[in-house]
Formats: C-alpha cells, sequence, structure tokens
C-alpha cells in the first residue's frame, strides 16, 4: 500500500501514519507543517506557518466544529458519526483523504498566496 500522496497541484505532500484509530496523516502543505487526525467523533487539520509551533498542538487545541486563521497558521475540525462515538477513527482512507484535501484547500484560501518553495 501506498502511503505517500502528492495532491492540489504539488501544494499538498502527505502520508498516512496511521490507517485506523485514529487515522492520521502529516506531510507539507505549500511547504508549512501539516497534521490531520480523525479519532472519537471528529476530525482536525492545523497547519502551521510561524515556523516555531507544533501542529498536532495546534490542531487539539479546539473541539469542533470550527475554522480558524490562528497566530500560527490555520486550524479547522468537524463532527464525525455519532457523539459520544467512535466512528471517526474507523473511517476509510479514502473518505479521510477527501476530508484532508478540503481542508488543505480551505487553508490555503487562508493563509494566501505562499511560494511552495520549503518542501
Amino acid at each position: 500500500m501506498n502511503l505517500e500522496h502528492i495532491d492540489l497541484d504539488g501544494a499538498l505532500c502527505y502520508r498516512w501514519t496511521c490507517t485506523a484509530v485514529p487515522v492520521q496523516a502529516e506531510g507539507t502543505l505549500a511547504g508549512f507543517p501539516f497534521y490531520f487526525r480523525a479519532r472519537w467523533d471528529s476530525w482536525r487539520f492545523a497547519v502551521t506557518t510561524d515556523g516555531t509551533s507544533d501542529p498536532v498542538q495546534v490542531a487539539m487545541d479546539d473541539l469542533p466544529p470550527f475554522t480558524a486563521q490562528t497566530a500560527a497558521g490555520f486550524a479547522c475540525g468537524q463532527p464525525y458519526g455519532e457523539p459520544g462515538g467512535y466512528a471517526a477513527g474507523w473511517m476509510d482512507l479514502p473518505e479521510a483523504a477527501g476530508f484532508l484535501r478540503a481542508a488543505a484547500h480551505t487553508a490555503l484560501q487562508a493563509i494566501g498566496p505562499v511560494p511552495i518553495a520549503r518542501r
């Protein structure tokens, strides 16, 4: 199974670091580090553009649903499945990739045009 992916015209490069409980991906968006995680009853995404913040920490700061441009970059998340359930941790990779691409696209719009040179 190939876990390396490039998407959004090369702006999104990632690999799945875990494929179930949680479903998790790490990589870069326009050269900036990002983190995607789906577990329990929600998924979260964060990209950091400040050069010092950890996208894992930024992703865990708020409870979904949220979309926020922060000093560190951009973060968003949405509920998934039944409240208090476990469905997000078992979502299939094509569905998770769809949420990841949508979040990355929204993040690119929020953080504005940036050079894809930090890869």
